[in-house]
């Protein structure tokens, strides 16, 4: 139940991260916003890793 929240918490932050994209802003901040939202976004890839691989561990020994 817990990776199950943890999976709508990081589709919630991956639907916020594409909604605050802002393509028309230029200059130094928003090249800095951008490289931001891009390192979440690898966090949120690399828990949704992790979930995965916990998930097949608990399946694994028949506690999922």
């Amino acid at each position: 139940m817990r990776i199950r929240s943890c999976r709508a918490g990081l589709d919630q932050l991956d639907a916020t991260i594409v909604r605050s994209e802002l393509t028309d802003w230029t200059g130094t901040a928003a090249e800095s916003f951008r490289s931001q939202l891009v390192d979440m976004r690898r966090q949120s890839a690399s828990l949704r890793e992790a979930l995965r691989v916990t998930s097949h561990i608990l399946w694994s020994v028949g506690a999922a």
